[in-house]
């Protein structure tokens, strides 16, 4: 995320991004990915994690993460109707696990 330094409006965009950025954005959980708020991030983990064990590690893996997640919804509505086999029974995991690398597969030879 950035501002364009030769934008009209540079102290909007600088109020917008700390805006976005601020724990009081950040501390609401939109099911849209983590938040990249430091206090924000320990705040999930602290609700998630009954005790410190428990986070696995996961703050610690968050501070080395460098790179945002793409999510793409071809692939995730593949998942999601493998996962209707699993719950039913009428898949296994290992036929679930296949049938989505089939489908992502054919999708991305697109």
């Amino acid at each position: 995320m950035g501002i364009v330094s030769t934008g009209n409006q540079r102290e909007l965009a600088e109020s917008f991004v700390n805006m976005l950025l601020s724990r009081t954005v950040q501390d609401s959980y939109l099911y849209d990915g983590f938040p990249v708020n430091g206090g924000s991030l320990d705040a999930m983990v602290e609700q998630a994690a009954e005790n410190a064990e428990d986070d696995m590690g996961f703050r610690a893996l968050c501070d080395r993460l460098d790179a945002p997640i793409l999510s793409d919804q071809v692939v995730k509505e593949a998942v999601e109707r493998q996962l209707r086999g699993l719950s039913d029974g009428s898949l296994t995991s290992e036929q679930a696990a296949a049938n989505v690398m089939e489908k992502t597969r054919i999708y991305l030879a697109e």
